[in-house]
């Protein structure tokens, strides 16, 4: 009995609003700065014709530049950590990162393959529709539901008092909720929309900014 009493306790710091107000900052900055690096990638790689190669026994017919080899990999886990971030530290704050990872990632690749089309390649555009359907469809679904307006809000705001939609639909069981946090509904006001998407803004444009240094540090 003492130990699941003590066991909450230990999780306590993350009730904090400056927690919640980082952790949304750091995961779409986070996340933002390894889709650029991932977008750069796939766009060298299709400028090298849709293959390349780096280090191994056999004879390399193009070889990598050596940012797509570094960041190919680092892109991708990194962007699985930064929205663990989100779910952990973020709790509901702020524009729900998990739910726009998904369209964030396919809309963006689509862009390399139409761009490949350019050059002719049939396998370009077929590609790219297929990403943009798949990330262009959830996000259409959800935007019909009526609290749509938490795809850009979030479903708390920072002192992790639920906002009084939450709960009324689809949208509001992809927010990361968590036990034991204090979920009296609230009306959001302008001060939330405010702080949400104002995080949502220096995050994106320090991901894009970060990304950029990378690459040019790497090339």
């Amino acid at each position: 009995m003492e130990s699941r009493s003590l066991a909450p306790m230990a999780w306590a710091w993350r009730d904090s609003a400056v927690v919640r107000v980082l952790g949304s900052f750091v995961s779409w900055a986070g996340f933002v700065l390894c889709f650029s690096l991932l977008y750069r990638v796939s766009y060298a790689v299709l400028a090298l014709g849709g293959s390349c190669a780096s280090g191994g026994p056999y004879a390399i017919e193009v070889e990598c530049p050596a940012a797509v080899a570094l960041f190919a990999p680092l892109s991708i886990f990194g962007g699985l950590l930064f929205g663990g971030v989100w779910f952990l530290f973020a709790q509901g704050f702020g524009t729900p990162l998990l739910v726009w990872a998904w369209p964030i990632l396919f809309v963006g690749l689509s862009v390399p393959f139409f761009v490949s089309a350019v050059t002719g390649s049939i396998s370009g555009i077929v590609v790219g529709l297929l990403f943009l359907v798949m990330g262009v469809a959830p996000v259409w679904l959800l935007l019909r539901q009526p609290d749509s307006w938490l795809l850009f809000l979030g479903g708390r705001n920072a002192g992790g008092r639920s906002f009084a939609a939450a709960g009324e639909g689809p949208t509001t069981r992809l927010i990361g909720r968590r036990p034991g946090a204090v979920t009296d509904p609230v009306a959001p006001t302008v001060a939330d929309w405010m702080l949400s998407l104002g995080v949502l803004g220096i995050s994106v444009a320090s991901g894009v900014v970060g990304a950029q240094a990378l690459w040019d540090l790497a090339s």
